[in-house]
Order: C-alpha cells, then structure tokens, then sequence
C-alpha cells in the first residue's frame, strides 16, 4: 500500500513545477519550480492533508521519505537516498519510467533496422527493430 501510495503522489507537486500551454505543451519551469521544486512542494502538501485527515505520522513521515529520495542521488535533486524497500522500488521505477521515454523518443527519430544517435545519458546507441512499423515510423 504504501509503495502504491508513493507512486501515486511522488511527482504529484510537479505540475506547479512547469509553466504549460493550455494544451500541456510545458515551455519551461516556473519560478516556484526553480527556486522550490516539487519535492519540496509534495512533502509540504503531504505533511498537510496527512495532518487534516489525522493519518498515522509514522506512515506520513515514509511518505514524505519517498517523495524526497525517488530521485536517488544528491546529484539527481534526491536529498536523501532511499532509506526503506518501498522508497528503493520508487526510485528503481522512477529511473525506468525515464529511461524508457528516452528511449522512445529516440528511436521514434529512427527507421527500423537503423541505429539512433548516441545517447549520452544511457552512454549508447539503441536499435529499432525491423518489425517496429507503428505509427512512430520514420
């Protein structure tokens, strides 16, 4: 329950973190974004509603833990690391769910049987399959 709960609201605070278009197209950060940042943000508003509905602090304080460790390392924003098994998983997931985008996106610049250019954050090239022909094709 709680790593569903931790999915759930992790990135929750990061809409007030980018300014969008009415269509959803973000241009950039917002200044609460850039000087606050959603981690900040989620823990605040978690700290709130916990408090107003009277949830059990101990479960509120893991929460709180999973929204400011889900990134990992001080380097990724993170300042803390996960610190218990449900915050370990959500950091793990929230990498993947990055990676794939990446991914995806890359290879949506690809016709299949080809190569993407090099991406540095995974330090390499990825493959498109022959039989990828979805509506991404190129």
């Amino acid at each position: 329950d709680l790593l569903i709960a931790g999915v759930i609201v992790h990135d929750l605070a990061k809409i007030g973190e980018l300014n969008a278009s009415e269509l959803g197209m973000v241009s950039d950060y917002s200044a609460d974004g850039l000087l606050i940042g959603h981690l900040v943000r989620g823990v605040s508003r978690i700290d709130q509603a916990g408090r107003e509905l009277g949830c059990d602090p101990e479960i509120l304080m893991l929460l709180e833990h999973m929204v400011l460790s889900h990134h990992g390392l001080p380097e990724y924003g993170s300042p803390r690391p996960p610190m218990i098994p449900e915050a370990e998983v959500l950091n793990h997931l929230d990498m993947l769910d990055a990676r794939i985008f990446e991914m995806n996106a890359a290879l949506s610049r690809v016709r299949p049987g080809g190569f993407s250019e090099r991406l540095w954050s995974l330090d390499r090239k990825l493959y498109r399959r022959l039989s990828d022909q979805g509506p991404d094709s190129v």
